[in-house]
């Protein structure tokens, strides 16, 4: 049977993806993976299972439906932002009719499984399954990551120094995507404007506090990781600039595989706590300013008791002892919100689904009468093959003869995706053939 799994991010869901797709080739189907934006199957799916990342109403299940070719085939959503405050996103269809909530959804812990239920996602094979990006914190899948000298040798660190990794969740401090997103309409103007300028100015002390610390210790280094689809801004741009083998902004690799290397862990808004506990690391919360209803921010439940720091003096002290302490409320909301358990995720995930097959009525989008005439008016009005050409295009130029486009704003962003597909593209046998020889010692 055809599997197809579908990835948004790269740096955050590729290799999560080839790990189950490994799973699924290990148990005898015919899986793939493929980037959500640079791929139209021909091939038809209508017998097989589309596994796709967030979706939250018909607009988004319909590009995976016409774009994979799946009309009545298995559809099963495991969305890839799960820790939610109990608040989905603006745009979210609430509906009885929105389609999204009649598919299986898998879910990274007790929280999700019972807040979208509330919602009315009552498919009988919705199932907790655990966060697979935790599988690469065990022990046995850190040697798939960089080791500290190869970061070191990749990047130009100095491995005699201790790094400190800052984890940022800045997507809203650039203009251009706070008008993009303001444009959209998917958000409300007048969040995403409180948004920005509480997250700028949060930056901004954060980068002081940086450079005095870095300033009176020479055995530091920072490195500003940034989220998956954040827009570095100027003043960050010019900061690592002024502090030039101080402060290194770096956006390649997983963040799992900076936090099991670096040596302290900063963060401001960040869920990545639950990355820090899997590998026995603390991470220190950075918050010069308190997130209140102004800022257009919810505070996530685990960080409410969680020890914020808001001066220099503590970043210091946090900074130079590394002791922290998590409550036992944190530690209980975490263990709702995230299933841990000795079964691996990627397992749990591949037996669910193959549970979703034995009872296919029950998980199968509805089957569409002249499906291919609606489909290729979908894609045609939407510019998808187009824009795949245009992507397919620019990759080859850039396997084969290393070109590159240096060009600013949301384009830079968007070319760097294209680029890092390329680059796992590129390894993506090698990574199999490491991630088989590790599931086979599990078996």
């Amino acid at each position: 049977m055809r599997v197809n799994i579908v990835y948004e991010v790269n740096n955050r869901e590729f290799l999560n993806c080839l790990l189950l797709q490994r799973e699924f080739v290990r148990r005898g189907y015919d899986a793939r993976v493929y980037n959500k934006t640079e791929s139209i199957l021909f091939h038809d799916n209508s017998e097989g299972v589309t596994l796709i990342p967030n979706s939250y109403r018909k607009i988004d299940l319909d590009h995976y439906r016409y774009a994979f070719n799946t009309n009545g085939g298995i559809v099963v959503v495991y969305p890839c932002e799960q820790v939610t405050n109990h608040n989905m996103p603006v745009f979210f269809d609430s509906t009885a009719n929105n389609p999204v909530k009649k598919l299986p959804h898998l879910c990274w812990g007790r929280d999700y499984y019972d807040y979208i239920r509330s919602l009315g996602f009552t498919n009988k094979n919705n199932t907790i399954v655990g966060a697979i990006q935790l599988d690469f914190c065990r022990r046995e899948f850190r040697k798939l990551g960089y080791s500290r000298q190869q970061m070191a040798e990749k990047y130009s660190l100095p491995s005699e120094k201790k790094w400190i990794l800052f984890i940022s969740d800045f997507v809203f401090n650039s203009d251009i995507i706070t008008e993009q997103i303001i444009s959209s309409g998917d958000q409300p103007e007048k969040i995403i404007r409180a948004k920005h300028e509480f997250g700028k100015k949060s930056c901004s002390v954060i980068l002081e506090w940086f450079e005095m610390f870095l300033a009176d210790h020479d055995d530091y280094v920072v490195v500003y990781r940034k989220h998956p689809i954040e827009l570095l801004t100027n003043e960050v741009e010019q900061f690592a600039e002024k502090n030039k083998g101080k402060f290194y902004t770096i956006s390649d690799l997983n963040v799992r595989e900076w936090i099991t290397n670096c040596d302290r862990v900063v963060s401001w808004y960040s869920t990545t706590i639950v990355e820090c506990m899997a590998v026995q690391k603390n991470m220190i919360l950075v918050r010069p300013y308190s997130i209140d209803s102004d800022s257009g921010f919810n505070e996530y439940e685990f960080y409410k008791d969680y020890n914020k720091i808001d001066n220099y003096e503590q970043l210091c002290d946090a900074l130079e002892n590394d002791d922290i302490s998590l409550s036992v409320r944190t530690k209980a909301i975490i263990n709702e919100l995230y299933s841990i358990e000795e079964y691996p995720t990627y397992k749990r995930i591949v037996d669910s689904i193959e549970k979703a097959i034995k009872d296919k009525e029950g998980c199968s989008c509805d089957k569409e009468s002249h499906f291919q005439f609606k489909r290729w008016k979908y894609l045609i009005s939407q510019m998808i093959p187009a824009k795949i050409i245009m992507k397919k295009g620019f990759q080859g130029l850039y396997n084969l003869f290393g070109c590159n486009f240096y060009v600013q704003g949301e384009t830079k962003r968007a070319i760097n995706e294209w680029i890092a597909s390329a680059n796992f593209r590129r390894n993506m046998k090698e990574y199999s053939q490491r991630i088989d020889e590790i599931i086979k010692g599990i078996v």
